[in-house]
């Protein structure tokens, strides 16, 4: 089974620092609020605690716990005819997808991702999909184009089997 890239980990904990950040906007615009407007009549002490657990969380468990352990339970795996994805920290999901069922495939990266040398993977199938994070760019540039040469001949083949019907009926 291969796994994401190992640059991933300190790339997910670039983004918990932004929700961080953006968790502690919020909890500043709420405090000014709630102290000059009155307007949640809950004691400041609990609001000040339920605010610091939220923060604990996502220091401790978004920036620390999860990247860490994310990369260490998510696995995948081509074969000549499915993609096999293993899934899931406290769930663990077991997916596996005919590769003559994908329709779609599309490479996601940002400006951060590119820092890293990464790109994400979104597959589709008609019942829904998969999204393989976090690949290092040549492996993920692989992985496309293997998918999209099996695409092509699955459509080469579905066309070749219409012709045939009609040449039939």
């Amino acid at each position: 089974m291969e796994k994401v890239s190992r640059k991933a980990i300190n790339y997910w904990r670039i983004q918990a620092v932004f929700g961080l950040l953006v968790a502690l906007v919020v909890i500043i615009i709420c405090g000014v609020l709630a102290y000059f407007f009155d307007f949640l009549h809950i004691p400041a002490m609990i609001v000040g605690g339920i605010a610091g657990l939220y923060l604990l969380y996502e220091v401790i468990y978004k920036m620390w716990v999860h990247p860490s352990l994310f990369y260490k339970y998510f696995e995948f795996k081509f074969t000549d005819e499915v993609l096999i994805v293993n899934d899931g920290i406290f769930n663990r999901k077991h997916t596996v997808i005919p590769l003559f069922r994908i329709q779609n495939v599309d490479v996601t990266e940002g400006p951060i991702m590119s820092k890293f040398g990464l790109k994400g993977i979104s597959i589709s199938t008609a019942g829904g999909g998969t999204y393989l994070p976090e690949l290092e760019k040549d492996r993920a540039d692989e992985i496309r184009t293997m998918i999209r040469s099996i695409v092509k001949a699955n459509r080469k083949r579905e066309k070749a089997i219409l012709k045939e019907d009609e040449v039939h009926d």
